[in-house]
């Protein structure tokens, strides 16, 4: 469930360009985190086109 939670909030971020600071504060991890998770939702993203 933690898992969905933030998949749903990197993609949003994506999606929408939002702010990497928020999204971080809002999941209770790390800006670099935040850059990690984002990595790799677009490299699963490209494999799953």
């Amino acid at each position: 469930m933690k898992y969905d939670k933030q998949y749903q909030v990197i993609k949003d971020l994506v999606d929408h360009h939002g702010n990497k600071k928020r999204a971080a504060l809002k999941l209770g991890i790390s800006v670099r985190q935040v850059n990690r998770r984002i990595k790799q939702y677009q490299d699963n993203r490209v494999e799953g086109v």
